[in-house]
């Protein structure tokens, strides 16, 4: 990863499972449709909840890893969904809200 390089970190909702499976799987049809170009040439897939906009500060090398650190400049919120996470190997929906914290 180049440092100063622009990228387009995706928020990914309960209607992105395909979407989500799809930028998972084989690199070659990673890319395959379904989106737009934004500043620098970034992917925007308008069907995410929201994309973040960030720029590589830093690329720190953890053996076979990488800790990327950026910065946020901007941001596009397309609609609302609940969350998805991936954890143990599946995609899982946020569950309720179990309690405010003010």
């Amino acid at each position: 990863m180049t440092k100063g390089r622009l990228l387009g970190l995706h928020v990914l909702g309960s209607e992105n499972l395909e979407l989500a499976q799809r930028l998972a799987g084989p690199k070659e049809q990673r890319f395959s449709g379904g989106y737009s170009e934004g500043d620098e040439g970034v992917p925007v897939f308008e069907t995410a909840s929201a994309v973040l906009f960030v720029r590589i500060r830093e690329v720190i090398d953890i053996e076979k890893n990488a800790v990327v650190i950026c910065d946020v400049e901007s941001g596009i919120e397309f609609n609302e969904q609940s969350p998805i996470t991936y954890f143990q190997r599946g995609y899982h929906q946020i569950g309720e809200r179990l309690a405010d914290n003010f």
